[in-house]
């Protein structure tokens, strides 16, 4: 009769810690549930934050813009494209050629930083030749 009673009592405590263990589980999901649901609208926040592909055509008319009213004589050209994906954004490369004053060089680069558009600046050259700076640049632009 003791060795039942041990038997049982083993038993008992395994279904505890198995209750147990299903209860944390159980728990888990609860917060992953309303982890994901946050997650969902922040990627949907996200995803309105970046332009449409299409969108990114007046990137350029917004780049010459800034040029002019910074003063700088400009070259651009976009490159090649990559398309979004479920976990990565799309880009477009793009050149440019600026040139003019050095402190006009630097506005019009602080602008393109403040702008709407997410850009990555992957190369900068700068060349003086008397008293005005050419460039030559390289980077992306971002897009859903």
């Amino acid at each position: 009769m003791n060795s039942d009673i041990t038997s049982r009592v083993v038993a008992i405590q395994k279904l505890k810690q198995e209750v147990a263990f299903r209860t944390q589980a159980i728990e888990s999901l609860v917060v992953l549930k309303e982890e994901s649901q946050k997650a969902e609208r922040n990627s949907d926040l996200l995803k309105n934050i970046l332009p449409t592909s299409d969108a990114l055509i007046n990137f350029r008319r917004e780049i010459n813009l800034l040029a002019a009213q910074n003063k700088i004589d400009l070259g651009f050209t976009f490159g090649v494209d990559s398309p979004a994906t479920d976990v990565q954004p799309g880009f477009i490369n793009f050149q440019m050629t600026p040139s003019g004053q050095l402190q006009n060089f630097i506005n019009f680069l602080k602008n393109i930083e403040q702008g709407a558009y997410f850009v990555e600046l992957n190369s900068l050259d700068i060349n003086r030749t008397g008293k005005t700076f050419a460039g030559a640049i390289t980077g992306r632009i971002f897009s859903r």
